[in-house]
């Protein structure tokens, strides 16, 4: 009976972890569609290329401490979202969620078409004997590991709402705002739109690199 409860509360750590890592995926791709009023069919190249990323790391390098792999896979999610918004920024409407959506599906055929990356079996993400990473270079028990990989993430996604809040609150969030309802009009006031836009982009692509290294 012991051994089965914990086996359900695992379950249920994991099913709400992950419902809130996709959460936090559409919250940074909100920033993009609610405020800018451009759609983005392409934002699940962030989460898999943080995912993949530390992937990567994990089982080609051997790198198992998880502020490592974390922050590296945020950093190139968030370096993809750059050099993607600097190219599909130049278009609005059908023709930018066009482009997203083909840059997405680049990336999904080559992570799966590419034997450096395992191919449809993927990588381990987990390096080790005990299949976990090193939290601030220890090596814990399973069930110690577990509810601290757990409250970290919620931690992290606690922390990324209440930023994405204070955007969408400040003067740069009602810009984006003003951005969405009339662009030129933005544009007439002196707003930068292609800066902004291009800012709030690469917003979205870092949390959606966040969700995809928790997840």
């Amino acid at each position: 009976v012991p051994d089965l409860s914990r086996g359900i509360d695992f379950l249920s750590r994991s099913i709400i972890q992950k419902g809130l890592v996709f959460g936090m995926a559409a919250l940074g791709l909100n920033i993009i569609l609610r405020h800018t009023r451009m759609v983005s069919f392409g934002h699940a190249a962030f989460f898999g290329t943080s995912a993949y990323t530390i992937a990567v790391l994990a089982a080609k390098f051997d790198i198992a401490h998880m502020s490592v792999l974390l922050l590296s896979g945020v950093i190139l999610a968030g370096l993809m979202a750059t050099v993607l918004g600097f190219l599909a920024l130049r278009h609005t409407g059908i023709y930018f969620a066009l482009l997203t959506l083909a840059f997405g599906q680049l990336l999904y055929a080559i992570a799966l078409g590419t034997q450096y990356l395992n191919f449809s079996d993927g990588l381990p993400v987990r390096p080790g004997d005990a299949n976990q990473v090193l939290i601030a270079g220890l090596a814990l028990e399973s069930d110690i590991y577990d509810p601290i990989v757990y409250y970290i993430s919620m931690i992290v996604i606690i922390a990324s709402i209440l930023v994405m809040w204070r955007i969408v609150r400040s003067p740069f969030g009602r810009a984006l705002d003003a951005i969405g309802q009339d662009r030129t009009r933005a544009e007439f006031i002196g707003i930068p739109v292609q800066k902004y836009v291009w800012i709030a982009f690469v917003i979205s692509g870092v949390y959606g690199g966040f969700a995809g290294g928790l997840y």
